[in-house]
């Protein structure tokens, strides 16, 4: 980076324009340095039913890589229970059993036909690959083995559902990735060097001898 930096200021003297820096600048922007490419792409899509969820959860991943964590406000208790299936009959005969709110998950227990069933709703952000997804919730299996029906039942509740429920945040602001974070700094770092150019140029040329 300081070579780069060193270099373009010698180019400077001999005649680099301001407008050509800028165009450095602008693509500087619009095409990030391989670090930060490879940064997002090294987050693996997960599954998920419909392209609307998505790209609920390609935004979740992103707002969530920077160092925040997504977090539950109290009081949400009811909303996850009926989404959940307090009092429904869900396929395999499944009935909900209990669940607990936990600071940054929920979890739930059902009763089925072929045995006892815990699953768990957590932001998509921190999800496993793989783990079935809504726009709000990746929902994952933690002991026992859905019964047919059983997934996309329980999705479509939690679907038609979760537009109330929002993450809250702890631990910095959302958004506030590092991709977002580098690309500001590669535009303050070239505005300064295009800053130092400018002030070269004009103590050249008040050093240089009158004609």
């Amino acid at each position: 980076m300081l070579r780069v930096l060193n270099s373009d200021l010698r180019r400077s003297r001999s005649g680099l324009t301001v407008p050509a820096l800028w165009w450095f600048v602008a693509l500087a922007i619009v095409c990030p340095p391989a670090a930060w490419m490879s940064h997002a792409m090294a987050q693996p899509p997960t599954a998920t039913d419909s392209a609307a969820d998505q790209k609920a959860a390609d935004t979740a991943r992103e707002e969530l890589s920077g160092h925040d964590v997504a977090v539950i406000a109290p009081g949400q208790e009811q909303l996850f229970a009926d989404m959940l299936g307090l009092g429904a009959t869900l396929p395999g005969d499944c009935k909900f059993t209990g669940g607990e709110v936990q600071h940054t998950s929920v979890r739930a227990t059902y009763k089925c036909a072929n045995g006892e069933l815990a699953i768990e709703l957590s932001h998509p952000g921190v999800a496993p690959s793989g783990a079935a997804q809504t726009a709000r919730f990746a929902v994952v299996v933690r002991s026992g083995s859905p019964p047919d029906g059983f997934s996309d039942a329980l999705l479509s509740r939690i679907r038609s559902r979760e537009a109330t429920f929002e993450w809250k945040w702890a631990g910095g602001v959302p958004g506030a990735s590092p991709r977002r974070i580098g690309r500001l700094a590669v535009v303050v770092v070239l505005a300064l060097v295009v800053l130092v150019w400018i002030v070269r140029r004009r103590a050249a040329a008040r050093r240089a001898p009158a004609g």
